[in-house]
């Protein structure tokens, strides 16, 4: 059975956030410092993905459904009426980038687009044929000694 292009997808974007990740650590820090992090990780699950290992399925979807209930919680603190979290300090601002957010409005759109993308990564693991994909194969001819 061929590998949907859905899974390709999720799976190249499993490793591009991997590693945008792994790049920005490195600015971070001034070097090449490859230390085990989700960032790392993200890109072993995305040659996971392709590679069909049923350990990058399982964490591509642990990951994909706490980026999604992050990204509704993040949603939800972000249109808050009482600013629970101030918006530089939401957006990563505090911690030595110089990033601020001139239009408040951009905040929880950004936040909706990474649910809804990590909703259909989660959808498209779930899927009946992905599935089957990485079932383990169990009629497979086993040599006799």
């Amino acid at each position: 059975m061929k590998r949907p292009i859905s899974l390709t997808t999720a799976a190249v974007l499993l490793f591009l956030t991997g590693l945008s990740g792994i790049v920005a650590d490195c600015v971070r820090v001034h070097g090449f410092e490859l230390v085990p992090s989700y960032s790392l990780f993200n890109m072993i699950a995305g040659v996971g993905l392709l590679k069909l290992w049923r350990s990058a399925r399982i964490y591509s979807l642990v990951v994909a459904f706490a980026g999604m209930v992050g990204a509704l919680v993040g949603v939800y603190v972000s249109l808050a009426p009482d600013n629970i979290i101030p918006h530089q300090i939401l957006m990563g601002g505090n911690n030595g980038f110089a990033f601020v957010v001139q239009n408040p409005a951009v905040i929880p759109s950004l936040f909706a687009a990474c649910a809804i993308l990590a909703g259909w990564m989660f959808y498209v693991l779930n899927r009946r044929d992905v599935r089957e994909l990485f079932q383990r194969k169990t009629n497979l001819p086993t040599p006799s000694f």
